[in-house]
């Protein structure tokens, strides 16, 4: 048996089988994609409460905004009288 023809049957038995992940580094990146998601869940849930927060804003801005506009026509009428 040539060296070549033994490196050939070592690269095929090599292609056939699936690439295999030392245990203690899947162990690393289980756990990295599982911090990952839980970092993209916190995200989520604090853009949804910023969200909720702008809303209330908005309504805040609105009811102050009305609440400055009924004073101002209380003061003119009270100036024009």
């Amino acid at each position: 048996m040539s060296v070549s023809h033994a490196e050939d049957i070592e690269i095929s038995l090599c292609d056939g089988k699936p690439p295999q992940i030392p245990e203690d580094k899947e162990l690393i990146l289980l756990s990295s994609f599982e911090r990952i998601r839980s970092v993209e869940a916190d995200l989520e849930r604090t853009k949804r409460v910023l969200n909720a927060t702008v809303v209330k804003q908005k309504a805040l801005v609105e009811t102050l905004e009305s609440v400055q506009e009924s004073s101002s026509r209380v003061k003119k009428r009270m100036f024009c009288s």
